[in-house]
């Protein structure tokens, strides 16, 4: 009983999040990863400023291995090369700028 409300819980963050970063969820480009598929979404903060995490957060286990196919997945996307600079990690999420 407790895992299904913790579940509910960190999902009503991490989405509450998501709201918090503006993303525009319209710009939403899917793509699969070493065979993980990802959500790559543009947000709104800024020019060149992604956000991706894997389709499917059921789980909820953080691998630092999805940190670095998040990345994958910005660049597969945009077709330009993250700024590694300003990568940002939280939960299941990466965010960062691009340089094209």
């Amino acid at each position: 009983m407790k895992m299904p409300i913790a579940l509910a819980i960190s999902t009503s963050l991490l989405f509450g999040c998501m709201d918090g970063l503006s993303v525009d969820y319209d710009s939403r480009r899917d793509v699969v990863i070493e065979g993980v598929p990802h959500v790559v979404f543009a947000l709104r903060v800024g020019g060149n400023t992604y956000y991706a995490r894997e389709s499917d957060l059921t789980g909820g286990r953080v691998d630092p291995n999805d940190f670095r196919q998040n990345v994958l997945a910005i660049e597969a996307v945009t077709g330009c090369q993250v700024d590694r600079s300003t990568i940002t990690n939280a939960g299941l999420v990466t965010t960062a700028q691009v340089k094209c």
